[in-house]
């Protein structure tokens, strides 16, 4: 959910539904050219729609071709004819990433991006079959261009965001050991 919308992405289709859930209306939104892969291509496109601090929608994509870069995408009113569509707006060098795994740089790394919230992008190494790196999870920040490790992981795992219960909320919001009653 994005800015009082629900969107789906369907594989092998030029598009996303969106639901307005204030009016109950579906609508649709043509893919960003450069994401858009049609059924029986042979290039994968791994794409999360999510939002930003505020609150509008964007699609953070690894470079489809690739590169090491992360790719993101506004719905804007285009500059020329005034009509919405997913506009390029930036792209992350994602170099640092060869860093944080302390690879080599001949070295394949395979970056999975998992959600965005919040101007936030969560992303993951992944083994790929050939070169063992550490499986991290790591965080990117679209204002700042952040790139952080969160930890090392072995299974499975989805980030999101939860607000933390007030009994466990301890002064200046750092998180308290005691339950108060």
């Amino acid at each position: 959910m994005v800015n009082g919308s629900l969107y789906w992405t369907h594989p092998g289709r030029l598009y996303i539904t969106v639901l307005d859930t204030a009016t109950l209306e579906f609508s649709r939104m043509e893919l960003p050219p450069l994401l858009a892969v049609e059924e029986g291509s042979n290039r994968d496109c791994d794409f999360v729609l999510g939002n930003t601090k505020d609150g509008r929608p964007c699609i953070v994509s690894p470079d489809p071709w690739g590169g090491c870069e992360l790719l993101v995408f506004f719905w804007r009113p285009d500059e020329y004819d005034g009509v919405e569509r997913w506009k390029l707006d930036q792209e992350f060098k994602l170099k640092t990433i060869r860093r944080l795994t302390e690879i080599e740089d001949d070295s394949y790394v395979v970056v999975h991006v998992m959600d965005v919230t919040d101007g936030i992008v969560y992303l993951r190494t992944a083994y790929d079959g050939y070169t063992e790196v550490p499986q991290l999870l790591l965080s990117f920040c679209l204002e700042t261009a952040e790139l952080k490790k969160i930890c090392e992981y072995d299974h499975k795992l989805h980030p999101y965001v939860m607000a933390w219960p007030p009994s466990l909320v301890g002064v200046h919001d750092k998180v308290s050991p005691y339950i108060c009653m």
